[in-house]
C-alpha cells in the first residue's frame, strides 16, 4: 500500500514506519523471537507510537505504521505488553486518513486521466483501514466511526485504470461488512431470518468475484459475516452461551439441544425454540466452511492473516465443538481433524500462538465427546488424539510428535467473558495467562 522501498529509503521517509516493519518481521525470525532484542524493539516502537498519536495531521506513512500496530499479533506472548484496542486504533487511523487524503482531488484526477500511483496507494490504504475497522466493529459489537459517505470513497479504487481483482474483493468486503453493521443496528430482535437470505443482494452484486478460485479470503469474510449475525441472534434468543457452558473445557452434551428440538413441532414453526434450532444448524455450517476455506488458502496467505481473522477461525472451531454432530450433522471425528489442521497452521506462527490455544480447547471438547466422556480429557489422551494430524502436517525438518497442547488442560476457561463481543474485544488475551 505504501510501495516497495529499501530499508534506508523507508527509514528516511518515516523512521516510525521503519521500526514498526522491523517489529512485525521479528516473529517470523525464530532466532530473534525469544531474544531480548525483541523486547527492546517492541518497547521502542510502543513509545514511538505514543508520540505519533499526539501529532495531527499525519502522513500516510505514519498512518500506515499506526494501522500495522493495531494488530496485537506483532507481540509474541512472552513480551510484557499492554493490550492494543484494535477498534480504537483502526478508528483513529480512519479519522487521520480523512484529514490526509483528498478524495475529491483524486476523483478529479481520475476524470482528467492524471491520477498516479500515489493516488491509488492512498485509496487502497483507505479501503484497507476501513475494512479492518469494520471487522473489529462487527465482532466487538461497537459502532463504526467511519461515516457512510466516506465508506463510499472505497469505490474510487475500482475507477483506476489498472484496478485488480484483489481491489474488487477489497471493496466488496467493505460493502459486506457495512451491510452487516446496518443489519445489526436496524434488524428486529428475536425475528428469525434464514441465513441464506442475509446478504442475498450483496452476493448477487459480487457473484463474479465470489466464483473466482482466488476469492477464498472473500468467501471467509462472507461466511464470517453470516456467523456473526447468527451468533448475535442466538444471544438475543437467550441461547446458553455463558462462559461456563460455551467455553467449558469439556464436551457440552447435545441432549439439551435434542430435547428442545423434540418440543418443536411443525404446527409452531415460528417459536423461539424453532428459530434457535435453525440458527444453531446455520452457525455450524458457516463455522465449518470458514475452517475448510482457510485450509485451501495458499501458504503465504495463511501466514499473513491478522488477529481478527485468527479469532474468527478459532471462534468457528469453538462453535463446532460446542454443538457437536447431533446439531451440525458434521461428524465429530471430521470436525476434530479439521480443527487440528487449523490449530497446527495457526500455531506455527509465534505471533499467533495465543490463537492455537482455542483450537486446542475445541479439540479437547470434540475428542472427549468421541471418547464418550463429558469430563475433561487427560493430557496424554488428548495429545494422542492430535499427534496423528500434527505428524501428517509437519514439514520435513520440523520436530514431529511434539505435544502441542499438553500445557492447556489445567486452565480454568470459565468466567473469562460472557459473549462473542467480549471475546473479540480482548477477552481472549486472558486465556492461559500466568497468575
Amino acid at each position: 500500500m505504501i510501495g516497495v522501498m529499501s530499508s534506508n529509503d523507508l527509514r528516511r521517509t518515516s523512521s516510525f514506519l521503519h521500526s514498526v516493519c522491523c517489529l512485525q518481521a521479528i516473529p517470523h525470525r525464530p532466532d530473534l523471537v525469544v531474544d531480548a532484542v525483541h523486547q527492546r524493539v517492541h518497547d521502542r516502537v510502543r513509545m514511538s507510537l505514543g508520540q505519533v498519536l499526539l501529532i495531527s495531521p499525519l502522513t500516510l506513512e505514519e498512518i500506515y505504521g499506526i494501522f500495522l500496530m493495531s494488530d496485537n499479533g506483532s507481540s509474541a506472548k512472552h513480551l510484557n505488553s499492554e493490550y492494543i484496542d484494535s477498534w480504537v486504533l483502526t478508528g483513529y487511523c480512519a479519522k487521520q486518513a480523512m484529514l490526509s487524503i483528498s478524495f475529491s482531488s483524486i476523483v478529479n484526477k481520475i476524470k482528467n486521466e492524471t491520477a498516479n500511483l500515489e493516488d491509488q496507494k492512498a485509496v487502497r490504504l483507505w479501503s484497507t483501514i476501513s475494512l479492518h475497522h469494520l471487522h473489529w466493529a462487527a465482532t466487538t459489537g461497537r459502532p463504526s466511526v467511519i461515516p457512510r459517505d466516506y465508506l463510499d470513497h472505497c469505490n474510487i479504487l475500482l475507477s483506476f485504470y489498472d484496478a485488480s481483482m484483489q481491489d474488487g474483493m477489497l471493496v466488496a468486503e467493505v460493502s459486506l461488512y457495512s451491510s452487516l453493521l446496518s443489519k445489526l443496528e436496524k434488524r428486529q430482535p428475536r425475528k428469525f431470518i434464514a441465513s441464506s437470505t442475509y446478504f442475498a443482494d450483496w452476493e448477487a452484486r459480487w457473484r463474479h468475484l465470489l466464483d473466482l478460485s482466488t476469492a477464498l479470503k472473500l468467501k471467509i469474510g462472507q461466511h464470517s459475516a453470516s456467523l456473526i449475525l447468527i451468533m448475535r441472534s442466538l444471544q438475543e434468543l437467550d441461547e446458553g452461551l455463558s462462559p461456563n457452558i460455551f467455553m467449558a473445557n469439556h464436551a457440552t452434551t447435545s441432549q439439551a439441544f435434542d430435547d428442545a428440538a423434540s418440543r418443536t413441532t411443525a404446527n409452531s414453526p415460528n417459536t423461539a425454540e424453532k428459530a434457535k434450532a435453525d440458527l444453531r444448524v446455520d452457525a455450524c455450517v458457516h463455522a465449518r466452511v470458514i475452517l475448510q476455506t482457510f485450509l485451501k488458502l495458499p501458504t503465504h496467505l495463511k501466514s499473513s492473516l491478522g488477529s481478527n481473522m485468527c479469532l474468527r477461525l478459532v471462534y468457528g472451531a469453538l462453535i463446532l465443538s460446542h454443538y457437536g454432530e447431533k446439531v451440525s450433522g458434521f461428524p465429530d471425528r471430521s470436525a476434530a481433524d479439521l480443527v487440528a489442521q487449523v490449530s497446527y497452521w495457526v500455531g506455527q506462527d509465534p505471533s499467533k500462538s495465543w490463537a492455537a490455544r482455542f483450537g486446542n480447547l475445541a479439540q479437547q471438547k470434540l475428542l472427549s465427546r468421541l471418547d464418550g466422556s463429558q469430563q475433561p480429557m487427560a493430557g496424554a489422551a488428548l495429545a494422542d488424539g492430535v499427534t496423528r494430524v500434527t505428524e501428517m502436517l509437519a514439514p520435513d525438518g520440523v520436530a514431529r510428535g511434539a505435544d502441542p497442547v499438553a500445557h492447556e488442560y489445567e486452565i480454568d476457561w470459565t468466567e473469562m467473558f460472557p459473549n462473542m463481543e467480549d471475546f473479540f474485544a480482548g477477552g481472549f488475551l486472558g486465556y492461559g495467562a500466568e497468575p
